[in-house]
C-alpha cells in the first residue's frame, strides 16, 4: 500500500509568518498534535505540540512585561526546526513506518516536490496495521476478553 492511499489529504496547516498563538488554537481546535508550517504550497517545516510546551515554557520564565511582547512577535516559522523529515505519496507504507520508528517521530508531511500534499501519522499507520490484521474487514473484531 502506498503513502497516498492512508495519508490524510485535508491538512491542516499554518502560515510560516502567523503568530504561535494561531498555531496552538488551530492544534486545539483540530484536535491535532503535528502542525506543518507552509509558505503558499511550500513545507517550510513542522510545529509538534512538544515545540509549543517548549516554547510556552522558555516564555513562561521571562518577566511578565517582556513575556507578554515576546510573544506576540513570535511566529511559527521561529518554532520549525530544520531538515524535516517528509515523505512522497508515492513511497510504500512500509517506508514511512521505517522513517517514522527510525526519526522517532509521529508525522510525516506528505510532499511533492516542495508542496505539501498531505500528512500521514502513526495513528494512520496503526489504522492500516489494524485493518491488515483483520484481513481487511473494518469493523475490530473483539477480543475472548470482551466477549
Amino acid at each position: 500500500m502506498l503513502v497516498r492511499d492512508v495519508m490524510q489529504s485535508n491538512v491542516v496547516t499554518v502560515a510560516c509568518h502567523a503568530p504561535v498563538s494561531e498555531a496552538a488554537a488551530l492544534m486545539s481546535r483540530y484536535r491535532i498534535r503535528h502542525l506543518p508550517v507552509v509558505s503558499g504550497a511550500r513545507l517550510v517545516g513542522l510545529i509538534s505540540d512538544r515545540d509549543l510546551k517548549a516554547s510556552a515554557a522558555s516564555l513562561g520564565v521571562e518577566s511578565r512585561a517582556s513575556r507578554v511582547a515576546t510573544a506576540c512577535e513570535v511566529t511559527a516559522g521561529d518554532l520549525i526546526r530544520p531538515g524535516v523529515v517528509s515523505v512522497a505519496p508515492t513511497a510504500t507504507a512500509e517506508h514511512a513506518a521505517e522513517l517514522l520508528a527510525q526519526h522517532r517521530i509521529g508525522s510525516l508531511p506528505v510532499v511533492e516536490g516542495d508542496e505539501l500534499v498531505g500528512i500521514v501519522t502513526a495513528t494512520d499507520l496503526l489504522a492500516l496495521f489494524a485493518r491488515a490484521a483483520r484481513g481487511g474487514e473494518d469493523e475490530p473484531r473483539q477480543s475472548q476478553e470482551h466477549r
